[in-house]
């Protein structure tokens, strides 16, 4: 999996690209804890490249909700991909996160 982040004071967009799977899940929570450690507190996290998902990336997805909530923070998540739109309808992720089509409109959410 590809991480790819940029910073806009204390927020992170993360753009993720190919499998998010066990595999990767301590390389993205370490990432992420590198970021909240330096004040980052709210997290627009791009699923558009990611080809799959599976119950650890979930896990990372709720631990990282839980670190930001803890901060008074936020994650919003873009899954404009309808495979992994679907895994967090199934999983009842949908109703646990603000899901947004764009980049753009996870950003505004946050302000």
């Amino acid at each position: 999996m590809k991480l790819e982040w940029e910073e806009y004071g204390d927020t992170t967009l993360l753009s993720l690209s190919g499998e998010f799977s066990i595999d990767q899940s301590d390389r993205f929570q370490r990432s992420c804890q590198e970021y909240l450690d330096r004040g980052i507190i709210n997290f627009v996290i791009d699923l558009a490249g990611v080809t799959q998902v599976d119950s650890a990336a979930l896990e990372c997805l709720l631990w990282l909700q839980d670190m930001t909530s803890s901060h008074s923070g936020r994650v919003r998540l873009v899954a404009d991909s309808e495979d992994v739109a679907t895994v967090l309808r199934i999983t009842r992720l949908d109703q646990k996160f603000e899901i947004c089509s764009t980049v753009e409109g996870a950003a505004r959410s946050l302000r």
